[in-house]
């Protein structure tokens, strides 16, 4: 569903995540890209990391980057990924540190 995720480091410092469509000479043809934004944490801990549509009230925009204008291009790592997707499709993903009915039996059962 969301193939080819990817993290573009724009000139201008901004990050952005797009599924890659197409690489031409001149630009990147791309789908549904959000800048990344960080919030900083209240307690030191890690930053809080949100998307924001770079299109707004868009969100399968497609776009051309222009490659004069990215430093970097990489593949997305996973927690981006597993982002992107609860954010584009309002599917929210469980966390493996919160307690389910099936790893609180097997808490359970390792106390006895």
């Amino acid at each position: 569903m969301y193939d080819n995720l990817t993290l573009y480091r724009l000139k201008t410092g901004e990050l952005i995540v797009a599924e890659e469509k197409s690489v031409e000479d001149n630009h990147f043809n791309v789908t549904g890209p959000h800048s990344i934004i960080e919030e900083p944490s209240r307690d030191g801990g890690q930053p809080r990391v949100m998307l924001q549509p770079s299109i707004p009230h868009d969100d399968d925009a497609n776009v051309e980057l222009n490659k004069d204008m990215v430093v970097l291009r990489t593949v997305a790592p996973a927690n981006i990924c597993k982002g992107y997707q609860q954010a584009l499709s309002n599917i929210i993903m469980p966390n493996s540190d919160v307690q389910t009915p099936n790893n609180v039996t097997n808490i359970a059962s390792g106390l006895s």
